[in-house]
């Protein structure tokens, strides 16, 4: 019925099936049949519209869902076509009527409070993937063959109000789970479409707002974070939604990018709350000085605080006073780690507790450097937790099962852009590559690059994850050497054979880089999370002259396994390493020395050797 204050009530008929009975001795049954056809084809709409207006008030308010039902009516054959039309309308508007009254088959019929409250509904079940199995979404039908993203979109955008509705009543977590599933793309086209129509009130006071409500979002992507922020900002200031409380969000998004960099924010402070926007301009280009436009003349002491709570401590290391980790190694590690494209890779993951899905990968991979002895420490360290993102209720089971609810294409699509990269970052210019079974109990699937020995994907051997690598490098750039092989050979798959040495070598690596029971997941994550791992791990070898082949085992006992303190003061982190066995080879190389900054967390980390 009425979905919102000023919606219009409506009947949707998806199908009417009937069935007449006459006396055997009718003189025309055929005539009988043609005049209720055409009663049904043509008068019965305009019957049941008056009929049921009539039989519910406007305050029955919602949206019902009736699977089937059946109708039993005694008619007079002799009434005119209106006649038969309104017994026959009334007679289904009081069956329908009973059946609201009973509400006692709740599978055959289904009550929701609006239009967005069902559309809420279809968007979460749409979301974990059981939504084509009910049938009371079959409105939706039409978007069965699109993407989930592409779907996801459609449903929100085709009423852009009922979309935006919806998604203000869904709670945090839901929320989270939808927009997750969104690209960068997708959801810049909502947060356009649910905020088109411009206020007619007067804009938000900014000073309103708590830095902790701009900066929560465990969300990755500014299109993401901005749609969050709009969804919170419009359900808690609802005259002040659209388009004008849009580029206030994000600006707001953009304005916490920006503060990232220590070194700018005071220039950028003054810039926005003195309103000089050639200042601004010439501090931030363009593109975000037309982006925080919206913030000029904002309270100096409003963005100082957005300044001042940029990173929560979950992101920072709150104390000046000396914090201290026996994982000193993820300090070498980190820049290196910042460079994978863990973010894009995972934008479409569901978050663990609030806490983004790129850092539970980062923290999975930096656990695994560690080696099955040293992962547990590296789980349990709070420095560790605070560096990365990682919120203290997140235990064992949590993080077993999160990774255990990762889908096999989520898997294989993370493992494709760790390849891309690798391949993207290769010195050579032609690569050979080659796909075989390790052989080995349980078996896997590797596909490695032969002259880096770099390993690119890892699968559990199985004919349909034989197809599904096979058909990733197909995908690939064009690749010297990546050629068919003879179909009798079970365990070479594409290209040349690796050597024997070199892939024992690769499988200890790879019995290295393995979580410890309580804390793996799936052994398909096992394997996606060890590729990624490894890849970062040999890019730290290749940094060390003489040592880019060198065993993870080794290179985890003679550069990574040491202690570290770190001191925090305003915009910088001074980190002092212990001294691993082979320190002089860091020294050589200057990774024990160097300064960087992280794009997940705040200031500067600069690193001395103890």
């Amino acid at each position: 019925m009425s979905t919102a204050e000023n919606a219009i009530s409506s009947l949707t008929i998806h199908r009417l099936r009937s069935m007449y009975l006459v006396p055997s001795d009718h003189p025309a049954p055929d005539a009988i049949r043609s005049k209720l056809d055409h009663v049904a084809e043509h008068k019965f709409k305009s019957a049941i519209a008056s009929a049921f207006s009539h039989a519910f008030p406007d305050s029955a308010a919602g949206v019902w869902l009736i699977r089937s039902l059946t109708l039993d009516v005694d008619l007079n054959l002799d009434a005119s076509e209106d006649q038969v039309a309104e017994i026959w309308a009334k007679q289904a508007a009081i069956s329908v009527a009973k059946l609201f009254q009973e509400n006692e088959e709740a599978d055959h019929v289904l009550h929701f409070s609006s239009a967005a409250a069902h559309l809420a509904h279809f968007l979460r079940d749409l979301v974990v993937g059981s939504a084509w199995e009910k049938w009371y979404y079959r409105k939706f039908e039409g978007m069965r063959p699109l993407a989930l993203s592409a779907a996801l979109r459609t449903a929100v955008c085709r009423d852009p109000l009922t979309g935006l509705e919806a998604l203000q009543q869904m709670n945090q977590s839901a929320v989270r789970r939808v927009l997750s599933a969104l690209t960068e793309h997708d959801a810049k086209w909502i947060l356009n479409e649910i905020a088109r129509e411009d206020s007619a009130h007067r804009q938000l006071d900014l000073a309103q707002l708590s830095p902790q409500s701009v900066l929560h979002s465990a969300l990755d992507g500014e299109h993401h974070a901005a749609l969050h922020l709009y969804l919170r900002l419009s359900k808690q200031h609802p005259d002040k939604a659209g388009s004008r409380l849009k580029s206030v969000a994000v600006a707001l998004i953009c304005l916490t990018r920006c503060l990232r960099d220590a070194s700018q924010q005071t220039a950028l402070i003054n810039a926005l709350a003195d309103g000089d926007e050639v200042a601004l301009f010439q501090s931030l280009g363009p593109a975000d000085s037309q982006r925080l436009r919206p913030l000029m003349g904002s309270p100096r002491e409003w963005l100082q605080s957005i300044a001042q709570a940029q990173f929560p401590p979950a992101t920072s290391i709150p104390s000046e006073e000396a914090r201290h980790t026996a994982g000193g190694g993820i300090f070498l590690l980190m820049p290196l780690l910042d460079a994978m494209p863990i973010a894009a890779a995972t934008q479409h993951w569901p978050a663990l507790n609030e806490c983004a899905p790129s850092s539970l990968v980062r923290w999975i991979i930096l656990m695994k450097c560690f080696g099955v002895s040293g992962a547990a420490q590296a789980f349990h360290d709070p420095l560790v937790r605070d560096l990365l993102g990682i919120a203290p209720q997140i235990d064992a089971p949590s993080l077993k099962t999160w990774q255990r609810a990762l889908t096999r294409q989520q898997l294989l699509d993370f493992q494709n852009h760790i390849a891309l990269w690798q391949i993207d970052n290769a010195i050579a210019t032609q690569l050979s590559i080659g796909a075989f079974s390790t052989g080995r109990k349980p078996q896997s699937l590797l596909c490695c690059e032969r002259q880096h020995r770099s390993l690119l994907l890892a699968l559990p051997d199985s004919p349909s994850s034989r197809r599904l690598l096979l058909k990733a490098i197909s995908a690939w750039p064009a690749l010297a050497d990546t050629t068919s092989v003879p179909a009798n050979d079970k365990h070479q798959l594409a290209g040349a054979p690796l050597a024997e040495a070199d892939l024992q070598a690769l499988l200890r690596d790879l019995d290295f880089l393995r979580l410890p029971a309580a804390l793996s997941g799936s052994r398909r994550s096992e394997l996606t999370f060890g590729v990624a791992a490894r890849a970062l791990l040999r890019n730290f070898s290749g940094r060390l002259m003489g040592f880019s082949q060198s065993g993870l085992a080794y290179l985890f006992g003679n550069f990574l396994d040491i202690h570290a303190s770190v001191q925090t003061k305003p915009g910088q982190s001074i980190v002092r390493l212990g001294q691993p066995p082979l320190h002089v080879v860091l020294n050589l190389a200057g990774m024990n020395r160097q300064s960087y900054t992280l794009s997940w967390s705040a200031g500067t980390f600069a690193l001395f050797p103890d």
